[in-house]
């Protein structure tokens, strides 16, 4: 199904039922008046003189928003967007302007617990931090002493990403994790995009900032929901809209709302995505619309592939010893030690890539006897088994829309955006690796008006922070974590697992197959759990830590979709007895015997992280200065690879990867001729073939809720008024089938899970997809959750959680098998 117009047959009353049904719902729970939508309560009366402001953020993976936080009497009562601001703070979406509610909520975690009962039942007793230090660091030392540091495992997430922060391991509990050289539990959560698009850039964080892209002629967004999920980067593109300056195309399966903004939609089979791309390019190349001059001056299009090795034809192949920098002794040899080879047509002979006065884009030859070919020509070896009929009948896109999406790609500048979704199948990084490709091969990047990928900036803070001893923690993959508790092994080596600390995450949730991670973690000896809600992970600790909200420390914003680094403010003390990331650190690193690493305040550690950092020193970015200033720009340009420069060894991107490694590397085994150049292979579950589609016959994919950020704050009550229940949407055409009535309840299922939810009949779904929200707790559903139903699968080179590459069923609740 393909659609260059948008659908006809979706009416207003289909959309409104498609996305309100749940609005509606609230409004009878709740007497139908909605808090969530309406102004708070003096929310345009004169400030009190006894009312302070304070510039606070955000901390999730999403932009680090900035706001104000309006506070009275110590407690916040407002929070509001910035006037005249950064770009980043200007407006706010809901979850930012609801996000105090977390603060205040009722049922918050605020003192220690330890389990009354058996995990899972939910009893708990009051202990004091004496006491919840004191086991926790009795446990640890003996399972050190026992087992070794490996014994004790550390567990990350993204619920607050600031610069002290525990997420994305960072701030002093990382810092912690690594003096103790604990086992560091790699999340595997959205890793596939950057990775694929590293083989191409050498880096994966491939996109301009967000206030570059009125530059665009068109913006092409791959399963990628603005609009809905990511509200700060969609106002920037609506802008330019608006001027009629920029132009949206979105390949998304489904109609979402950022589809229905769009100037041309196309619905694209789920998991499709690689063969969409490869089917483009060929396309281009087939009608001579490649950009020759980029990939020959900014790419290694040109460089000689050997045929028997598929290794790159270096110096060292042709008897030409490698040279030291600076040596100009030898001839046509680069700066780079064992140059890459290439053919200069003008002198008819192999020369170093840098010295090729004409280098040849296409040819096959023998050079000193070794066969070879282009990188380019690997490349269209490729490709061209991606005709246009042969894309249509695997992505279910029409002929004409491939075509018209290929002459779009090759004129004029365009972002190329992807979304999470997109990625999150088993072929996620043969995507990243494709739509790296394609801006490579149109030499659409590098400049303002042209760009791809789907990462963020990050100021990068000092990183002797996090190594004051220089040891490390010991990586592995949160999917091998079923093998290693099974076999206490991972890479060949000892992995005595005996405990569990879970910091600023939420793995039962957020994590592959639920039910598979509960089996894993029942048989760790002892769990710890920092949380200030009770989310599904915290139900199934030992120890349960209060944790402080980042509206109640002072930090800095270190991420973002512009390069900027700001400060969020303390608003307001941590109520009870609720600590902060750092201050639970500093507790435990005194009583395991290492607290003389932990001696310094907040403020001495946010000095050492920002002041010292490269950046920091380069441009002058301080503490003091961001206390000052708010939020401060650390590079004007804004735009990624400038240019045409990038950061591997030749300053060229590769369109042929010489050298394809894992993610992570345990010592799996590798197909040593796979990933050399953008491929498609077919998703492992989300795709119509085998026993496993005719008993699942469903792809289940999920969605950003405006109202959640993966799991965090789902306690939220104004959140809760305009989504107060889980639901399923289904396609009417399907529904009916499978006599599904539309707002009943019906249980999804497949061979790892099940979860019963209303279904909501909705036009903007494709047949044969299920399509839920994500970031609800089990305890939110009639039975069952939709964590149960993902999958554990491992892809051995991406190493990633693959969301969306999920098979299921649905039938009405009670029904049975």
């Amino acid at each position: 199904m393909s659609g260059s117009e948008k659908r006809s047959n979706l009416t207003r009353r289909g959309l409104l039922k498609a996305t309100g049904a749940t609005v509606g719902a609230a409004a009878l729970i709740g007497g139908g008046v909605l808090r969530a939508l309406g102004p708070d309560e003096g929310a345009f009366a004169e400030e009190p003189e006894d009312q302070t402001k304070c510039r606070v953020g955000c901390c999730w993976t999403c932009v680090y928003c900035q706001y104000e936080a309006h506070v009275r009497d110590g407690k916040i009562v407002k929070l509001s967007p910035i006037e005249g601001g950064s770009p980043r703070g200007s407006r706010m979406c809901l979850r930012g302007r609801s996000r105090m509610r977390a603060v205040y909520n009722p049922n918050r975690i605020l003192y220690p617990m330890k389990r009354a009962g058996e995990r899972g039942e939910g009893n708990w007793e009051r202990i004091s931090w004496d006491e919840a230090i004191s086991t926790i660091a009795s446990k640890w030392k003996s399972y050190r002493e026992e087992f070794g540091p490996r014994s004790i495992a550390y567990y990350w997430g993204s619920g607050n990403c600031a610069a002290l922060g525990s997420g994305n391991f960072g701030g002093l509990l990382g810092r912690l994790a690594n003096v103790l050289e604990m086992t560091m539990v790699d999340y595997c959560t959205d890793m596939a995009l950057g990775y694929g698009m590293a083989r191409v850039a050498g880096d994966g964080m491939f996109r301009n900032g967000a206030s570059l892209i009125g530059n665009a002629d068109k913006v092409v967004m791959w399963g990628c929901n603005f609009v809905d999920a990511w509200w700060q980067h969609w106002w920037p593109l609506a802008d330019a809209m608006e001027k009629g300056s920029t132009r949206l195309i979105v390949v998304d399966p489904n109609y979402s709302t950022t589809a229905s903004k769009a100037n041309m939609w196309v619905s694209n089979r789920p998991g499709s995505d690689p063969a969409l791309l490869l089917g483009i390019m060929n396309y281009i190349v087939e009608n001579d619309l490649h950009n020759k001059e980029f990939l020959l001056n900014h790419s290694n299009a040109s460089f000689l592939i050997r045929q028997d090795t598929k290794k790159i034809l270096r110096a060292s192949d042709l008897g030409i010893l490698s040279k030291e920098k600076g040596d100009s002794s030898v001839e046509n040899v680069s700066e780079i030690l064992d140059s890459p080879i290439v053919w200069d047509e003008q002198s008819q002979t192999t020369v170093a890539y840098d010295a090729a006065v004409s280098p040849a884009l296409s040819g096959e030859r023998l050079v000193h006897g070794i066969p070879v070919k282009t990188a380019f020509d690997m490349l269209c070896d490729e490709l061209g088994k991606y005709s246009l009929e042969r894309t249509s009948e695997l992505t279910e896109v029409s002929v004409d829309d491939i075509r018209k999406l290929a002459i779009e790609e090759s004129e004029g500048e365009i972002w190329n955006i992807a979304g999470y979704a997109s990625q999150a199948y088993d072929n996620g990084a043969e995507f990243g690796q494709a739509l790296a490709t394609l801006a490579i091969l149109t030499g659409t990047v590098g400049r303002a008006g042209s760009c791809v990928g789907g990462s963020w900036y990050s100021f990068n803070t000092n990183p002797a922070f996090m190594a004051p001893t220089g040891t490390f923690v010991n990586t592995v993959p949160v999917l091998s974590m079923t093998d290693i508790m099974d076999s206490g092994q991972y890479a060949g080596e000892d992995y005595p697992i005996k405990s569990l600390f879970v910091a600023a995450a939420n793995p039962m949730s957020s994590g592959g197959s639920s039910n598979e991670i509960l089996e894993w973690w029942n048989k760790i000896d002892f769990i710890v759990v920092s949380d200030l809600q009770y989310s599904d992970s915290v139900k199934y600790a030992d120890i349960v830590l209060p944790c402080a909200h980042a509206l109640e420390v002072e930090d800095v914003l270190k991420g973002s979709y512009y390069p900027y680094v700001g400060i969020t403010e303390k608003a307001v003390e941590s109520p009870a007895e609720a600590k902060s990331d750092s201050d639970i650190a500093r507790l435990i690193s005194v009583e395991m015997g290492v607290g003389e690493y932990f001696e310094k305040t907040d403020e001495e550690y946010l000095r050492e992280l920002v002041d010292e950092s490269e950046l920091g020193l380069e441009r002058g970015i301080t503490l003091d200065r961001l206390r000052v200033e708010k939020d401060i720009c650390y590079d004007e340009t804004d735009i990624k690879f400038y240019g045409g420069v990038f950061p591997t060894e030749t300053g060229r991107a590769n369109i042929y990867c010489e050298t394809v490694v894992p993610r992570i590397d345990w010592g799996q085994e590798l197909d040593p001729d796979f990933g050399h150049v953008p491929t498609f292979s077919l998703p492992n579950e989300a795709w119509p073939r085998g026993e496993v589609a005719k008993k699942y016959p469903f792809t289940l994919m999920s969605h950003r809720l405006r109202t959640r950020w993966h799991t965090g704050e789902f306690e939220n009550e104004w959140m809760r008024e305009i989504a107060p229940e889980p639901i399923v949407k289904i396609n009417p055409s399907d529904a009916i089938a499978r006599s599904i009535e539309d707002n009943s309840y019906v249980e999804l299922f497949n061979e790892r899970g099940h979860a019963v939810v209303r279904a909501i009949y909705a036009d903007d779904i494709r047949p044969g997809v299920l399509i839920y929200p994500k970031g609800w707790q089990q305890c939110e559903f009639k039975e069952g959750g939709f964590s149960e139903m993902t999958s554990a699968h491992c892809n051995p080179f991406t190493v990633n959680t693959s969301f969306m590459d999920v098979a299921a069923d649905i039938r009405p609740w009670g029904q049975g098998e």
